[in-house]
């Protein structure tokens, strides 16, 4: 580990640095809490202000309302869209023509042709050379492990691997999560010459201030590591790396997510620092032309 990595870690009991919350210390005799389920309602406001006044950002808007649940009718998607009911109506018909909605009843769910279109975004030849790792990956730290992708200010879970057991509440494949909130986003965001998202309070730990936001990005670009406790999920600690080609352009960010209690910090970086090679090494040939949104490492660190 190195020297810049071993000084972020000095303040935790054990090895937590100045850029994490102090894990927090369980109640004796308290019943452990059940998983806390993300809060996906600022993705749903991002939607509604992007999607615009066309047909396709109206027909977006209606797509994008399915991300929190499976089936939905003509009222409840113009109550979450803010369309017409008339409209609704008639552009999920419209989207029901072409196989982007499948009927269930009197209501839609998401159809065929968007699954057909997604994969695509995450091609066979990659996933077949990396989800073993990430399986590998799971089973040497019995953590949730996921690749995320930065996407605006959120994070989306483009390949995953969990324990069979686990209660992880926002390591599920295609989760779209605030990227502010977990160590995978926070190293995706530490790497982007940007300025920072709105800073939504997921949990009560959640950083919520920009001054002290700006500094948990000096101190990721510092260390090459992302770490945080209970600022995604109460009671659970992430650690991340980017994950980089040969070149040094960032294709996104290796996770690994467990329950706090039980999160030996520094088995999970040395882990997970190895593993960073052999994941660049594996996924080299397979990811060309994969995330787009792949960038170079900024050089002002």
């Amino acid at each position: 580990m190195n020297a810049d990595a071993t000084k972020l870690e000095r303040k935790r009991p054990g090895a937590l640095g100045p850029m994490t919350a102090k894990p927090p210390r369980p109640r004796t005799g308290s019943k452990r809490a059940p998983a806390q389920q993300p809060n996906t309602n600022s993705n749903h406001s991002s939607a509604l202000e992007e999607g615009g006044s066309s047909i396709v950002g109206r027909a977006f808007l209606i797509l994008t309302a399915f991300r929190e649940d499976f089936v939905l009718g003509v009222s409840e998607l113009s109550r979450r869209t803010g369309l017409p009911r008339t409209t609704v109506y008639r552009l999920a018909n419209q989207l029901l023509d072409v196989g982007a909605l499948s009927r269930v009843g009197t209501k839609f769910r998401i159809g065929p042709s968007l699954f057909e279109l997604g994969n695509l975004h995450y091609p066979q030849r990659l996933r077949d050379k990396l989800q073993p790792l990430l399986d590998d990956l799971q089973r040497m730290t019995d953590s949730n492990v996921s690749l995320l992708e930065l996407v605006g200010s959120d994070v989306i879970v483009i390949a995953a691997s969990r324990p069979r057991r686990s209660r992880c509440a926002i390591t599920h494949l295609g989760l779209r999560f605030p990227a502010h909130a977990c160590a995978g986003g926070q190293v995706l965001l530490a790497n982007e010459k940007r300025s920072i998202p709105t800073l939504s309070s997921v949990t009560p730990d959640t950083i919520t201030d920009d001054v002290k936001f700006r500094r948990r990005l000096i101190d990721i670009r510092a260390a090459g590591l992302g770490i945080e406790h209970g600022e995604a999920e109460i009671g659970w600690s992430t650690v991340a790396i980017p994950a980089v080609n040969r070149h040094g352009r960032i294709l996104g960010s290796i996770m690994l997510k467990g329950e706090t209690e039980n999160f030996n910090l520094d088995t999970m970086i040395s882990t997970l620092r190895s593993f960073g090679h052999t994941f660049t090494a594996a996924g080299q040939q397979a990811a060309v032309g994969f995330f787009a949104s792949a960038r170079p490492r900024p050089k002002d660190h």
